[in-house]
């Protein structure tokens, strides 16, 4: 079923909250598991890369999107 970024925005906003989290708490250890999830779940729900990358960015991972 497609569903209209605008339906999505929502989810992705939600998405978000716990990636700014993880930017503030500098000495997380499980951090950059935590970033990858995040990143894996905001390129699966497509049209939101760019949040991705912005997580790709601030903890350094090296995958592709």
């Amino acid at each position: 079923m497609f569903f209209s970024s605008l339906r999505l925005q929502p989810m992705v906003d939600y998405l978000i909250v716990p990636g700014r989290l993880l930017e503030k708490k500098q000495s997380y250890s499980g951090k950059n598991g935590l970033a990858r999830r995040l990143k894996k779940m905001l390129v699966e729900l497509n049209g939101y890369d760019d949040h991705a990358r912005h997580i790709s960015r601030t903890f350094n991972l090296k995958e592709a999107l």
